[in-house]
């Protein structure tokens, strides 16, 4: 069940933060990472394992990113490039033939239980070496 990183949300999310961040993009992030960090956070308490280290990514590309631009304003713009970029992302989960519903339910608390989540793994495996296992 070895899943690439493109076909996670919370990296595109986290990609868009930046280029919005340092100015690249218009387009204020600010409501999807808020949605982001509530379906993590229920996502959190379905976890069987691997608290830690979800932590860690979360507080990398949802809270930080948050804490930086939680001062600016959403406007319209903004609302409908999300739904505009939730929908191309829908679009290409299915051209690459994943069911959107099971990637983020039932396949998602699987990977990462199961160190597959890409961020999870690479800080289990690179960062902290399995010491924490």
């Amino acid at each position: 069940m070895e899943v690439k990183w493109y076909t996670i949300l919370s990296y595109w999310i986290f990609i868009w933060f930046l280029f919005y961040y340092i100015g690249l993009v218009p387009f204020n992030p600010k409501i999807i990472l808020l949605v982001g960090l509530l379906i993590n956070t229920i996502l959190f308490f379905k976890l069987s394992n691997n608290h830690f280290y979800f932590m860690i990514i979360v507080i990398l590309d949802k809270i930080i990113p948050y804490y930086l631009i939680r001062n600016t304003k959403v406007n319209k713009r903004d609302t409908w490039f999300t739904l505009i970029l939730m929908t191309i992302y829908v679009i290409f989960l299915k051209y690459n033939n994943i069911d959107p519903i099971k990637h983020y339910t039932v396949d998602l608390i699987k990977r990462a239980n199961a160190t597959q989540s890409p961020g999870i793994k690479f800080i289990k495996t690179k960062i902290f070496k399995n010491k924490f296992s």
